[in-house]
């Protein structure tokens, strides 16, 4: 009887695997056809990322990347449309940071799997594909911060463009020149990711959330340390919670700048 359960229960598990399986594979043809469906596309997949047998798959985290990719380039060719059309920039942007944090992820297990399975020696299946895409798109990842920004979404913003801006000491870009640290993509991430946390300061003084807004303001001086516009606030924060010491000494900071 326990033998017979036992098989039962094997049974269980390999369905539910394979169920996962082809949840996967399902969401890749439907991304990859002549008409998609990039909402069941998205369903599906997220559904295999979230299973326990499937979501510490590389494969699983390829696949959803490649559904994101799948979006920007069908965004992307209406411009060759007759007559063109023009590219839904919120779609595309969104495309491009999703397909971008899917494929990291993808990445990082695909590295387990080859260290540990003996017959890859090593080999990475999917970074030389995820390079390659992410290549094409790479200006639109950061530009998903400026939508979020135009949306007033300025927390959101702030996560995008911290993400762009760790991509240069990330391996997987660590021998591709397209995403070297030089690359302008990062000097305009910076100047966007301190506007963020402008904006945010200033949304959340305007909601007199002073608390967010000192931790905002934190942030920012520690990330921007000769910055004046983050220094003044300092001390004006300083002085508003009768800091009077740690206000005089940040005021010294800055005339010494």
């Amino acid at each position: 009887m326990k033998k017979i359960i036992f098989v039962i229960a094997m049974f269980s598990a390999s369905a539910m695997v394979f169920a996962q399986a082809d949840k996967v594979k399902l969401s890749k043809k439907l991304a990859s056809s002549g008409e998609p469906d990039f909402a069941q596309a998205e369903l599906l997949i997220d559904e295999a990322c979230q299973d326990p047998s499937t979501k510490n798959l590389a494969d699983t985290w390829y696949v959803k990347g490649l559904v994101f990719a799948k979006q920007w380039v069908f965004e992307d060719d209406k411009r060759y449309l007759v007559p063109p059309e023009k590219p839904d920039v919120n779609r595309q942007t969104r495309a491009a940071y999703l397909a971008y944090q899917a494929w990291k992820k993808a990445d990082v297990l695909d590295q387990e799997e080859a260290k540990n399975n003996p017959k890859r020696k090593g080999k990475l299946k999917y970074r030389k594909d995820i390079l390659k895409d992410l290549g094409k798109m790479k200006n639109y990842i950061s530009a998903y911060g400026e939508v979020m920004i135009n949306n007033k979404e300025y927390s959101k913003a702030i996560d995008v463009y911290e993400e762009v801006l760790a991509i240069p000491s990330n391996p997987l870009f660590a021998e591709d020149e397209k995403f070297a640290s030089t690359d302008s993509m990062f000097y305009f991430a910076k100047e966007n990711h301190h506007l963020s946390l402008q904006l945010l300061y200033q949304e959340q003084m305007a909601a007199k959330d002073t608390i967010a807004a000192e931790k905002t303001l934190l942030k920012g001086r520690k990330m921007y340390e000769q910055d004046p516009y983050f220094l003044q606030m300092n001390i004006m924060h300083d002085l508003w919670a009768n800091r009077g010491e740690q206000a005089m000494a940040n005021l010294n900071e800055a005339i010494a700048k």
